[in-house]
């Protein structure tokens, strides 16, 4: 596949060119970030939540396989790359992405959130939520 050098290469590529595009658009780092939360936010959310709310027809099968792409994009950079232009945008290293909603209160009761835990959470997520998507589609072949 594809060698840790270039999945680096490729990730900085992204984060530079996402930065500078956002920047002759916006003026402002931080604005560029804060559009770019919304964006986030909004293709991560509407796919979940028509996943575990909608009908199952065409777009719920089209929004299910969108997830997997961007899990495989997610295990393709060792992370979101939308999460990384953010934290890049935000010039912080404590950002990450939509799931900092769950992680906050986590770090606030003590546990601490590293890379590995995180992905460790998403993974955990995704599983769940493939169990969601088989468990509505069993239900409608029935």
């Amino acid at each position: 596949m594809f060698s840790l050098n270039q999945r680096k290469k490729h990730t900085k590529f992204i984060i530079n060119h996402s930065k500078h595009a956002l920047y002759n658009i916006t003026g402002n780092h931080k604005l560029s970030g804060f559009i770019l939360v919304i964006f986030h936010w909004l293709i991560i959310g509407i796919p979940f939540l028509y996943i575990l709310f909608g009908k199952v027809n065409t777009l719920y099968y089209i929004l299910s396989c969108l997830v997997y792409v961007v899990y495989g994009l997610q295990i393709y950079f060792n992370g979101c790359i939308l999460a990384r232009i953010e934290k890049h945008l935000f010039e912080t290293t404590e950002w990450w992405g939509p799931w900092i909603v769950l992680f906050k209160p986590l770090e606030y009761i003590g546990i601490y959130m590293n890379t590995n835990l995180a992905n460790n959470i998403i993974n955990f997520g995704i599983l769940l939520l493939t169990i969601v998507i088989i468990y509505k589609i069993d239900i409608l072949q029935k």
